[in-house]
Formats: C-alpha cells, sequence, structure tokens
C-alpha cells in the first residue's frame, strides 16, 4: 500500500464521520465590553452570564490594571494591566473570560487602579445560562405555508443527492487507486 492510497482512505474516513456526526445548538459565549474613560468607566455595571467574556478598553493616556476577587478570599484572582491608548494593537485591552467551572453565579466587583491607587469600581453580575426559553402558549400549532415547505423539501433533497453523489465518487476514486495499485 502506497502513502497516497492511505491518505485517500484517511480522508474519505473524515468526510464520512463529518457527514453523520449529529449536529447540536447551543448558546454561544458573548462578549460584554467596559471603556474605561479618562474620568469615567462606562458602563459601571452589568449582567453577564457564565461563559461571556469581559472586555475593559482603556482609552486613558496611561496604564491601569483591572483586578477581581473571584473567590472572596482577599486575593486578587484576576490581574491585568491595560497599557495607555493604542489605536494599532490591543495593549490597551484586559479580557476576562467567565469560565463556568471558575466562576458561580453571584455579583462580583472589577477594581480598576490607576497609578497605584483605586480609580473606579465596576459591580458585575454573573447569571447562570440555564438554557430556558420562552415556550409557545398552550394550544398553539405551527403550521408553514405550503410554499416554504416546498422550497425546503426541494432543497433538503438537492443537498441529500450532492452529499450523496460526492460519497460515491470518492468511494470510486479510492477503489481505482487500490486496483491501480495491486497492478503494479
Amino acid at each position: 500500500m502506497t502513502d497516497s492510497w492511505l491518505v485517500s482512505r484517511v480522508l474519505v474516513l473524515g468526510i464520512v464521520v463529518a457527514l453523520v456526526m449529529p449536529t447540536a445548538a447551543a448558546h454561544g459565549a458573548n462578549t460584554f465590553s467596559f471603556i474605561l474613560r479618562n474620568e469615567t468607566a462606562q458602563p459601571g455595571s452589568a449582567q453577564v452570564l457564565q461563559n461571556d467574556t469581559l472586555v475593559f478598553y482603556n482609552i486613558a493616556g496611561h496604564n491601569r490594571s483591572v483586578l477581581v476577587d473571584v473567590d472572596g478570599d482577599g486575593e486578587d484572582d484576576f490581574d491585568c494591566v491595560a497599557g495607555p491608548y493604542n489605536s494599532t494593537g490591543n495593549s490597551d485591552e484586559c479580557y476576562l473570560w467567565l469560565d463556568p467551572a471558575n466562576w458561580s453565579v453571584g455579583d462580583y466587583e472589577a477594581r480598576v487602579m490607576s497609578n497605584g491607587s483605586l480609580w473606579n469600581t465596576i459591580s458585575f453580575t454573573v447569571q447562570l445560562d440555564n438554557h430556558t426559553e420562552i415556550l409557545p402558549p398552550d394550544g398553539f400549532v405551527f403550521i408553514p405555508e405550503a410554499s416554504e415547505t416546498e422550497g425546503g423539501d426541494l432543497e433538503s433533497v438537492l443537498l441529500s443527492t450532492a452529499v450523496l453523489l460526492a460519497g460515491a465518487a470518492a468511494f470510486i476514486r479510492i477503489v481505482r487507486n487500490v486496483e491501480g495499485d495491486k497492478e503494479e
């Protein structure tokens, strides 16, 4: 067996696995921004979900440190220095990911330090992302219009046919390569 035969088999196997793999929809992480201006921090408070990312943008002409004590033990678990405003890079930004493994539901406070002293505090509440969706009222029945279902069914059939033909073509190519390797 040659390397090209093995590569072809692995490629086809990868395609087949990708096509038959189930998909799931989930809540994606959001980004919540705080702007650290010369005089104020905006907004001064926020409600965010676990798995979100907080971004602190420093637009002052000097460094600022963002400190957060996650577990309430008096020691800062998050310490980030946002440099002076720089429109060409991201050295003036601090990113804080609210990893569900480390962040529980509750109220927290980010202390923003400037020149070694407390400049401002930003309060944020971390909420649990429990994926509860609002359900339709009792007795509600969704009946799609006829034109929507006909177009959707045709698209589904065409997509399935295209995937099937691509898989068949890949299979035929592998078989021909294997038979060609045997003849040599």
